[in-house]
């Protein structure tokens, strides 16, 4: 018969039985058999090697290409058998979710939400699958009727081999609510969602979108080759509470969300209302890094440490950073990815003032593909001025305040302390948005300043004032220190001030506002010489202090020709270190002491006047307790007196002389006269004055006056003593007769002791003139005989003074001759 016929279900292809011949080759060899006897071969003695090694190779060639042949039957086999083991999985997936409620019917956090798993695996059969499950809303609304954008539910489930994620099936479905939506679903609300580059500003696919913390449940979707994702079916917002409002974020791998558009930025954070459809744009963008790539001048690397300010065109946000090692990479901005499609401005500074400008960017250099640029850094001198700061608190100047400058065109960041006169310099580059900070203890004030290149912008800090107290300082300078401007320096204390004052009339002078605390030191300083004394201050109090300045003691003697002391001598004394001018008198043994003002060699003048007379010198004070001691001679003249009795009578020797009155008054000088009845004084004072000289002898005495106006005057002087003109002696007798003449008569004695002779008259009578009326005793003798052999009569007799003539009587006891 011809060909075997397919039964049905049976494929065409005829499937031999195994006991039935297969091909000719099994057909010959039945033949072969069904003859009963063989026909021997022309050659038996067997096969050569070569023959073998031929069929050998052969064999293998038909081998090989049977074996690709029977691989590839193997392999289709399989994956028909998985496809269809797929296909059952795929439509019991379907059939599963058919059986779930409508609301159900979606991915767990998915778009619509629901109770079913996104991807899940499952072995059956001998099959490990990966069952992914996509769940969505389709917009098919009837003409006329309201476009809710959810009018029923499309199911797309796709089952690929675990082993390499190769697809094998996928089944789609529509799942159509069972009754239609109250008003059509129009009290709902549509979210469309659009994810743009932010560089580029294209769409975005594939992109996962999460709308959450709304009323509904939280979804997440991927967008489609438009970059765009709806949400609809959206439950509207209540208008407060923790579900006002939803949020909306996107994540891509190798993408950031914009920050404008990260919640609650308006594009991301919105409030739904009935029947409202929103679209919006979240952009996103692949970060971007920028390097700093710092060289010298020369155009060698730079390897140290700077500090480097990029700020962002976009934003205007700056951020400063320390680079060391003259190289960094910045992959973030003010703590946000470094956002591409944006100019970039970086600035550089060095400690040691150099700067680096290079001209702003745009950043990356070829988004998307390279996303990195370099910002190549040269140091140079940087356009400079100079920030003059002084810092002041309640008006005085504050040291050792710390002073901070921050910020400028480069974000510098200086620091300083203040000088004695609370002064400190920056060199700092030009440009605007300083801020100078001033510090001191628990005190700080700020301020602005800008820097013009080439000058010096004075900028002055005012602290806020510290509790404080009064300083009230006495300065002395043996009488006080009034009127001196400028001369009294507060400084030291807990702020270390140093403020300068003046004294008043009585020599204080007042600090106020001075800060609380000790530690003061309060100096007075005037012509090089300096006095000083320490002080605290309590809170709203006054401290008194008295400030002493060196001093030293004058004491001056005042005589006339080193001689008589002066006293009550007008005594001027002026100059000294402090210029002073004072006045005095000599006490009674001549001498003047003071206080005066010390510390230099200073001189002073003094001047001692009496009488119309002066008479000057100087003296230094060089230190503290300096004693000057000097003595001033006031000009003298001299007195020359001769004292005699009567105007040609003999002179008085050691006549008593006393000298009164002159410039001095009293007793001046006393003395005596010589042999010669002479008396001299080189040492009495001159000047104004009548001076009195008296010369005593016995009872008898003489004065006169004169004057010595001027030094080295001279006044001579002749002292006449009161003389009786006449002595009268009469010699008589026994009988009481006068002797008559011839009778020699001798008078001795009397204050001179003078010696006077002669002989008596006829009437026995002898007279003497010129005899010193002194109330002084004589001896008077006679003798009776011509000769002063005879016999004498001795009497003594007292020539008194005041009467011009005395009488006397020498009368004998015997007349005989001789006796």
């Amino acid at each position: 018969m011809g060909a075997d016929i397919p039964r049905k279900g049976v494929s065409g292809n005829r499937v031999a039985s195994d006991r039935e011949p297969v091909g000719t080759t099994s057909t010959r060899c039945a033949h072969l058999r069904a003859g009963g006897r063989r026909r021997p071969l022309a050659r038996e003695h067997g096969f050569t090697l070569i023959e073998t090694v031929l069929a050998m190779a052969i064999f293998v060639g038909v081998a090989t290409s049977l074996a690709g042949v029977l691989t590839s039957s193997i392999a289709a086999h399989t994956v028909s058998r998985e496809r269809t083991v797929a296909e059952q999985i795929a439509n019991d997936q379907v059939e599963s979710i058919r059986r779930l409620p409508y609301d159900d019917v979606g991915t767990v956090g998915g778009n619509p939400p629901g109770t079913v798993a996104a991807s899940r695996t499952v072995t059956q059969d001998g099959l490990t699958a990966t069952v992914s499950t996509q769940i969505s809303y389709v917009n098919d609304p009837i003409p006329t009727s309201y476009a809710t954008g959810a009018n029923y539910k499309r199911v797309t489930v796709t089952v690929t081999r675990a082993r390499d994620g190769k697809q094998l099936t996928r089944v789609v479905t529509n799942i159509a609510p069972p009754a239609r939506a109250p008003y059509g679903g129009i009290n709902n609300a549509i979210v469309n969602v659009q994810v743009l580059d932010y560089a580029l500003l294209t769409p975005v696919p594939g992109a996962s979108v999460t709308i959450a913390n709304g009323p509904s449940p939280s979804r997440t979707d991927v967008t489609d080759s438009s970059g765009t994702v709806s949400f609809a079916a959206l439950t509207p917002n209540p208008l407060t509470g923790p579900t006002a409002y939803y949020d909306l974020t996107v994540s891509d791998t190798g993408y950031v969300t914009f920050p404008g558009d990260v919640p609650p930025a308006a594009a991301a954070h919105l409030q739904l209302s009935p029947s409202q459809t929103v679209s919006t744009a979240i952009r996103i963008f692949k970060p971007v890094s920028i390097i700093l790539q710092m060289v010298n001048a020369n155009g060698s690397p730079y390897t140290g440490t700077a500090t480097v300010k990029v700020t962002s065109g976009l934003t205007g946000v700056t951020e400063t950073i320390v680079v060391t090692g003259g190289s960094a990479t910045l992959t973030e901005l003010g703590g946000d990815p470094i956002v591409p499609g944006v100019t970039y401005t970086v600035k550089g500074l060095k400690a040691n003032g150099q700067c680096a400008d290079p001209a702003p960017r745009y950043v990356p250099d070829n988004y998307p593909t390279d996303l990195t640029t370099t910002f190549v850094l040269t140091w140079g001198a940087c356009p400079s001025g100079t920030l003059a700061v002084n810092v002041k608190q309640l008006g005085l100047n504050v040291p050792a305040a710390t002073v901070d400058v921050t910020g400028g065109p480069n974000g510098v960041s200086l620091s300083g302390t203040t000088d004695s006169n609370g002064d400190v310099s920056f060199a700092a580059p030009e440009g605007a948005g300083y801020t100078v900070t001033a510090t001191k203890g628990s005190a700080t004030a700020s301020t602005t300043a800008s820097v013009t290149a080439g000058t010096t912008t004075n900028v002055t800090v005012t602290l806020p004032p510290p509790p404080t107290g009064t300083i009230v300082a006495t300065v002395n300078w043996d009488t006080p220190l009034a009127s001196c401007a400028n001369c009294v320096t507060l400084s030291g204390g807990p702020n270390g001030i140093s403020v300068t004052g003046s004294t008043d009339g009585s020599g204080q002078v007042t600090f106020l506002n001075v800060p609380v605390g000790s530690g003061y030191t309060i100096t007075a300083t005037k012509n090089g010489v300096s006095g000083s004394s320490t002080a605290s201050v309590a809170a709203n109090a006054t401290t008194n202090v008295v400030v002493a300045l060196p001093t030293g003691t004058l004491d001056a003697t005042v005589t006339y020709g080193g001689v008589l002391a002066a006293s009550g001598a007008t005594i001027t004394v002026s100059g000294g270190p402090n210029a002073v001018s004072v006045s005095g008198t000599t006490n009674a043994s001549g001498v003047f002491s003071d206080t005066l003002p010390a510390g230099t060699t200073a001189s002073y003048t003094i001047t001692a006047t009496k009488a119309g007379q002066s008479v000057s010198g100087t003296f230094t004070l060089p230190a503290n307790g300096s004693t000057a001691a000097l003595t001033l001679n006031l000009p003298v003249g001299t007195v020359n007196a001769t004292v005699r009795w009567g105007s040609a009578g003999p002179f008085s020797n050691g006549a008593a002389i006393t000298v009164s009155g002159g410039p001095v008054g009293g007793t001046v000088a006393s003395g005596s006269t010589n042999a010669s009845g002479s008396y001299s004084n080189t040492s009495l004072p001159a000047g104004t004055g009548t001076y009195t000289i008296q010369a005593t002898k016995g009872a008898a005495g003489a004065s006169t006056t004169f004057t010595i106006p001027s030094s080295g005057s001279t006044a001579t002087v002749t002292l006449t003593l009161p003389v009786r003109a006449t002595v009268l002696f009469t010699v008589k007798n026994n009988k009481g007769t006068n002797v008559g003449a011839g009778v020699p008569v001798t008078m001795t004695g009397g204050p001179e002791g003078l010696s006077y002779s002669g002989t008596t008259n006829a009437s026995g009578q002898v007279s003497f003139t010129n005899v010193p009326a002194a109330s002084d005793t004589y001896v008077a003798k006679a003798w009776n005989c011509a000769s002063t052999a005879g016999k004498s009569r001795t009497n003594t007799i007292t020539v008194t003074s005041g009467t011009t003539t005395q009488s006397f009587t020498l009368q004998y006891n015997s007349n005989t001759c001789p006796p």
